[in-house]
């Protein structure tokens, strides 16, 4: 049992479980740090298409882009499908979906995985290994599955790792779209 320090009145304690409990550590949200702006760079990243041909993230500049990060052997990886293939269909003329296995050799299993699934976007694996290394240009990933929204211009202003419900792939688009 994990006790607090007797110099640490109770009034201290409950402040601090208080503002931990609305945080939020599965999601985060750029653009401000004690309300000033930050100007971030469009993310570049390449990875492999089933097809053998390079995906580059920056052809989907111009149109807001969902990176589904994921992982072919993760259940929560494959419960994720259902939302985002709602999400996918009643946003398909808004916003470019992309799904990318990053796993350790994450060809191995996708060609199964897609067949078998039938993902309503595009997917590509990270042949590389910079994204499960945390070397890309979407730094260090918690968990899979992760959702991270550019928005037009390329520029991540929102992630989300865990199971993503309906509610919170919308709020990940009204993100994007209050930061053109």
């Amino acid at each position: 049992m994990v006790r607090a320090p007797s110099d640490i009145g109770a009034a201290s304690l409950l402040a601090f479980v208080v503002a931990c409990a609305g945080s939020q550590p599965n999601d985060t949200v750029g653009g401000s740090a004690r309300g000033r702006s930050i100007e971030r760079a469009p993310v570049e990243l390449v990875v492999d298409g089933l097809d053998g041909q390079k995906v580059h993230i920056r052809s989907f500049r111009g149109r807001t882009t969902l990176l589904f990060v994921f992982a072919t052997f993760d259940g929560v990886s494959q419960a994720a499908l259902r939302p985002l293939r709602e999400f996918t269909t009643v946003h398909s003329k808004e916003v470019a979906v992309l799904g990318i296995a990053s796993q350790p050799g994450g060809i191995a299993l996708l060609d199964a995985w897609v067949h078998a699934l039938d993902p309503p976007f595009l997917v590509a694996y990270d042949a590389e290994q910079t994204i499960a290394r945390g070397k890309s240009a979407l730094g260090e990933l918690e968990a899979v599955p992760a959702c991270i929204m550019l928005n037009r211009r390329g520029i991540e202003v929102a992630r989300h790792v865990g199971f993503p419900g309906t509610q919170v792939l919308e709020r990940l688009l009204r993100t994007a779209q209050e930061t053109r």
